[in-house]
């Protein structure tokens, strides 16, 4: 999911380059728009599983095999042993009883969540420590603003 790491960059570059920012400080968006669009898809792919937002498409990304944080976090909360009763698990959708007890069971949602909050974390301080090490003036209020959207966006995908 590096599309939407990728694109995030590319607004946040464009953002700054309008507004005149020099070439660290548009480095320094770059990384951050990366690394917040990633944080962004890790929630995405983990609002997937709940199906909160779109209901009809709840484990679509599982039973289409397609690359998403679930299957990272699915093996970093299991042994291997485990991790192949969650295959199976997901091998049985559309039937979803085995996947949404393995899923409390491990408690993948939350550890998921845990995770995409401390990348978006991670994202605000490196861009914060960044445009202090780099002497860019910068606008401590509107950052501010960005954090807490930051923390809404977090909170709208549970």
């Amino acid at each position: 999911k590096l599309k939407t790491g990728a694109l995030m960059g590319f607004a946040f570059v464009l953002g700054g380059a309008i507004a005149g920012a020099g070439k660290t400080a548009l480095d320094l968006f770059d990384e951050f728009g990366t690394d917040l669009g990633v944080a962004l898809q890790m929630f995405d792919d983990l609002g997937n599983l709940t199906g909160k937002s779109e209901p009809a498409k709840r484990y679509e990304d599982l039973m289409l095999y397609r690359p998403s944080w679930a299957w990272a976090c699915a093996a970093n909360v299991s042994s291997p042993d485990e991790y192949k009763n969650f295959l199976t698990a997901v091998s049985k959708l559309p039937n979803t009883k085995l996947l949404d007890a393995w899923l409390v069971n491990y408690g993948l949602l939350e550890v998921g969540r845990e995770s995409a909050r401390r990348h978006m974390q991670f994202a605000f301080d490196k861009l914060e420590t960044g445009l202090d090490a780099a002497g860019v003036r910068w606008s401590r209020g509107a950052f501010k603003e960005l954090r807490a959207l930051g923390k809404e966006i977090a909170v709208a995908y549970g």
